[in-house]
């Protein structure tokens, strides 16, 4: 094995998001290295030293290997305990703070970009998507299922971590009216799910996410401030 040519291929497959080839290269490595093998030259241009080459091969390696890994091991290669922050590779418009609720808005073909400048995640917002790219999420209420399925959608989303207020728009014979869902995000597994049970630990955030859901509802609602034709909203 040509280990300099291993690490060229390394850094080439980090760069391209190739996670099959990032393991494969980097096992390459730590293999050679656990078999007393020289280390490449991690700096071309500049002779740093054995010891300095091998320690940051291993240390290369043991990263690479273990975020090539959560991004695999992730039914839509989104690594968990990476910050999500989004942005569209067609027109830089800025995403959801998480990756359901991008996919709920019309997001598509999200990708793990771990050396982009500003964000950790590429993908095609709601203008620029192919709707035929939607994951298909698993969700247990009905109203997430017609959600995830693109026949209908809140009008406003708040979300406080986990904590979700979607916001249905009704068009009734005394105008319009808004419900509201509270729901909990939970992972199982690979799929992401929601729950409408929750723990002490949720009760203050929930009481977060309505109180902006009835603010929103408040101000949006048509003709006088307390709802179109002077009469108030039922929640």
């Amino acid at each position: 094995m040509d280990p300099q040519e291993t690490w060229k291929r390394l850094i080439a497959a980090f760069i391209a998001y190739d996670w099959d080839a990032v393991l494969e290269s980097a096992d390459a490595l730590q293999s050679w290295l656990n078999n007393e093998g020289f280390p490449p030259e991690t700096i071309p241009e500049q002779r740093m030293g054995c010891d300095w080459n091998r320690t940051v091969v291993y240390a290369v390696c043991s990263y690479a290997t273990d975020l090539a890994r959560r991004v695999l091991n992730d039914e839509y290669g989104i690594p968990i305990g990476i910050p999500f922050s989004l942005s569209c590779r067609e027109c830089d418009a800025f995403g959801p703070e998480s990756f359901e609720s991008a996919i709920c808005e019309g997001w598509r073909a999200i990708e793990f970009a771990p050396n982009a400048v500003a964000e950790n995640f590429f993908g095609d917002c709601p203008e620029h998507a192919n709707p035929e790219l939607l994951p298909a999420l698993t969700t247990p209420n009905k109203e997430n299922d017609i959600m995830a399925n693109d026949k209908k959608r809140p009008v406003e989303e708040v979300r406080i971590g986990r904590i979700r207020a979607a916001i249905w728009e009704n068009q009734t014979e005394q105008g319009v009216r808004h419900n509201v869902t509270i729901s909990r995000l939970y992972k199982d597994g690979n799929d992401w799910k929601d729950t409408a049970s929750f723990g002490r630990e949720d009760l203050l955030l929930v009481a977060k996410v309505v109180d902006q859901a009835h603010t929103w509802i408040y101000e949006h609602a048509n003709g006088s401030a307390n709802g179109e034709n002077g009469h108030s909203e039922e929640f």
